[in-house]
């Protein structure tokens, strides 16, 4: 299946060593991942707007739950795969 739909390019923020620190979509920036490093960096620019931290915290909440139900299915494969051993 071939999706048709074109992936929106952001406009990214490099640091002086070249490492991805921010992409901006649709004029809402926001870290380029969420690792401890580029969100310390993003929350403590001087300029970071109450609203810019909200919609960081609903982006990473997404990300947790997305995550958690990856986890979900991977452990259910893993009870599936072990009743099959034992089961043999």
């Amino acid at each position: 299946m071939v999706d048709n739909q074109e992936e929106k390019k952001g406009i990214l923020t490099l640091t002086q060593d070249g490492l991805i620190l921010t992409e901006t979509r649709d004029d809402v920036t926001m870290p380029y991942d969420y690792s401890f490093a580029t969100v310390n960096d993003y929350i403590h620019n001087i300029s970071r707007q109450y609203e810019e931290l909200e919609c960081l915290c609903l982006g990473m909440a997404n990300h947790v739950d997305k995550q958690s139900e990856i986890i979900k299915s991977q452990q259910k494969e893993i009870d599936e795969l072990k009743k099959m051993i034992l089961n043999k």
